[in-house]
């Protein structure tokens, strides 16, 4: 396959910040400047994003060289290790800190209510609320004594 000189100058750099960021040793210089091709490959290569490599190779023997080449390349890639951070408001992240708190909070409100109804019918189970015949709707509660 002819190669014009500029891309294989290209692919070069590209292969140089791979090597650097494969490395892992992010106190070490990455050579983003040295092509266009890196430049814009910045973000994706060794920052706040998901990348994706796709490796293509051909099954014949013909092409041997560079499907390895193209395999050892790919292996070096998946070393490249990001963490993206989503980009978000600092007031958004803040009000969706607290509605995530008010949900937990309903939940173990609910949690307390529910223990709450269980130890006190557990308790006092002889006491009812009645309706009184004298009042208009007031509810009152006397105790029903058992009958034994």
């Amino acid at each position: 396959i002819p190669c014009v000189p500029w891309q294989s100058q290209t692919s070069g750099h590209l292969r140089n910040c791979v090597d650097a960021l494969a490395k892992g040793d992010l106190a070490s210089h990455i050579p983003y400047r040295d092509s266009a091709l890196t430049k814009l490959l910045k973000t994706s290569l060794g920052g706040n994003s998901l990348t994706l490599l796709v490796a293509c190779i051909v099954p014949s023997d013909k092409y041997s060289t560079e499907n390895g080449n193209t395999l050892r390349y790919a292996s070096k890639a998946s070393k490249v290790s990001n963490t993206p951070i989503i980009n978000e408001d600092p007031q958004a992240q803040l009000i969706r800190s607290l509605k995530k708190q008010i949900v937990g909070l309903k939940k173990q409100l609910t949690r307390v209510k529910q223990v709450y109804v269980m130890k006190s019918s557990a308790v006092m189970p002889h006491f009812k609320q009645l309706k009184s015949p004298k009042s208009n709707g007031n509810f009152h509660k006397r105790p029903l004594w058992p009958l034994v």
